[in-house]
């Protein structure tokens, strides 16, 4: 009796520390994915900020200049609404705000059609475009961000790995040293050819074979003003490369110092 005594308390102890066990280890999993969500909604406010700015400048009126200020300064203040509230990490209520921003131009893009501005149309159906870029950004963000997949679902999604579409598709075009520049550049804010010319040092016919192979694999793509921007897969990318060096790094470090030989 006391034996089963003693091992029902033992069992007892067992299964305590197996709950407190799996706890620790969902806060640590908790934190893990927080940290990574809060890092890549900085990089997304950070890129969505200076891209769509950037973009919005670019655009030309070829038939009044005075009205192109003033656009200019609308779609600006505009964009700059969702993007205040995802820098504050209001994330539904910018989303919110960019769906709203969304069908407003997409109100006036049909109100300069009825007027016969077709120039104007232009300017709203490629703001719309970069609009609907930054959705899709969103749209990984609130990902990110909801509460991780259950241990089964995520060793079933590495179980359909099929390696060569992997390499194929994401591996082989990001595996070479120019094409990692290109994307850096973008990501920089820098997404002319001239600026890929500067960072890479190579022209013509070799710089944009590297070029068309990030857009053939879906990384980048190049919009009617001459600038690439980087696509949702392409920031995920470099956010997950630059997520894995650091760990790499870090760990590597560490090896080097336990093996490192103590002075006498």
């Amino acid at each position: 009796m006391r034996l089963n005594k003693e091992l029902a308390e033992l069992k007892n102890e067992v299964a305590k520390f197996r709950n407190e066990t799996d706890q620790r280890l969902d806060l640590i999993e908790h934190g893990l994915n927080k940290y990574v969500a809060l890092n890549y909604v900085r990089a997304v406010v950070d890129y969505m900020s200076h891209t769509t700015t950037n973009f919005i400048k670019s655009l030309k009126c070829p038939e009044n200049r005075e009205e192109e200020l003033e656009c200019k300064e609308e779609f600006i203040e505009i964009q700059q609404k969702y993007i205040d509230k995802l820098r504050l990490g209001r994330l539904s209520e910018s989303n919110k705000t960019l769906i709203e921003t969304i069908d407003w131009a997409k109100q006036d893009e049909q109100r300069m059609l009825r007027k016969g501005k077709e120039a104007c149309a232009i300017c709203y159906r490629e703001l719309i475009e970069m609009l609907k870029t930054n959705k899709s950004l969103f749209d990984e963000l609130q990902v990110l961000t909801e509460p991780s997949t259950q241990n089964e679902e995520k060793l079933e999604i590495i179980s359909s790995i099929r390696p060569s579409e992997l390499e194929e598709n994401v591996l082989s075009p990001i595996s070479h040293e120019v094409r990692l520049q290109i994307m850096l550049s973008i990501f920089r804010g820098n997404g002319r050819f001239v600026d890929f010319i500067a960072s890479t040092n190579l022209s013509g016919g070799h710089l944009l074979y590297h070029v068309n192979k990030l857009i053939k694999h879906g990384f980048a793509q190049k919009y009617s003003s001459k600038d690439y921007r980087l696509t949702k897969k392409g920031i995920k990318t470099l956010l997950l490369l630059a997520q894995m060096h650091k760990e790499t790094t870090a760990a590597d470090s560490k090896i080097q110092k336990s093996t490192k030989p103590s002075s006498a």
